[in-house]
């Protein structure tokens, strides 16, 4: 079979936890979960899931890794809570969905879409700096830790040296002490007799 020939059929997850091989008929964003037609009519209906933004057969991503693209909007708007919030209005400082700036700010010269304004900022000559001074602070991070290792490997060497020198000065000690134990104890001996 020719690899565009392929069909990759993707499955549920939560019915696949339950042992169940149900085919996906959505996907949910925030979950980063694919949901057949009974999990995605009861995904909506949860209290907890009810900001999720649930993409339907037709716009669920094929992929089964859920290569979901890292610019896409998924915040729901607190005025329009069945709208995601997809633009930013720079002359108000303001964030809404397509209804929010339609209604608020029509007359306004600032507004632009998100996805567009994290796509430039990412490429931003200023971005790129703030990365590589990162960089340059991890590589002086790795310095320093690795100064630190040789640091401690001296200090368990100079240990090492300093405990083998007491050694050998207590064998000195007891060996002088000794010696002398014996000097006396034979001149004791000898004044004895």
């Amino acid at each position: 079979m020719d690899g565009s020939d392929e069909v990759c059929e993707i499955f549920c997850e939560p019915c696949e936890k339950a042992k169940q091989k149900t085919i996906a008929e959505g996907f949910c964003v925030d979950c980063s979960e694919y949901l057949c037609g009974q999990c995605f009519n009861h995904h909506k209906r949860f209290k907890q899931f009810e900001h999720h933004v649930l993409q339907d057969k037709n716009s669920m991503p094929l992929d089964p890794k859920h290569t979901v693209s890292k610019y896409v909007c998924t915040s729901k708007c607190q005025v329009h809570a069945d709208e995601v919030i997809k633009y930013i209005c720079k002359t108000c400082d303001k964030i809404g969905c397509n209804v929010c700036m339609t209604i608020d700010h029509r007359s306004c010269d600032g507004v632009r879409y998100i996805p567009d304004e994290v796509k430039k900022s990412v490429t931003s000559v200023e971005i790129q700096e703030f990365a590589k001074m990162i960089d340059d602070m991890h590589v002086v991070q790795q310095e320093l830790y690795s100064k630190i290792g040789q640091n401690f490997q001296v200090s368990d060497q100079m240990i090492k040296t300093a405990c083998m020198d007491l050694e050998r000065q207590k064998d000195q000690i007891v060996s002088f002490f000794e010696s002398l134990y014996d000097t006396m104890k034979t001149e004791v001996v000898k004044n004895r007799t």
